[in-house]
């Protein structure tokens, strides 16, 4: 089955919610920054199963919930950009 990347960003309201939906998702994906995950080489099925379990924890009225499906290979999570010089660190 084919296989892909998604990045799964959120902002949460209430401490509770936040605290069970950081747990869930340092579970399933590698966190990149404090709401901010990597989800790795997984199917889309998959990727659907953990959104569905994310869904169900938030409020929608209040609460912010965001996957971004990446491009094979266009991460590179050992470098970065300095703003100030534009160009790539290693």
């Amino acid at each position: 089955m084919h296989k892909t990347d998604f990045i799964i960003s959120y902002d949460i309201s209430s401490e509770k919610r936040l605290a069970k939906i950081s747990r869930y998702t340092e579970k399933n994906a590698l966190r990149i920054q404090r709401s901010v995950y990597l989800c790795s080489d997984i199917t889309k099925d998959k990727m659907c199963e953990i959104l569905q379990n994310l869904v169900n924890m938030i409020d929608p009225k209040e609460d912010d919930l965001r996957v971004y499906n990446i491009k094979k290979g266009s991460i590179n999570l050992k470098s970065a950009v300095d703003i100030d010089n534009a160009m790539v660190i290693s």
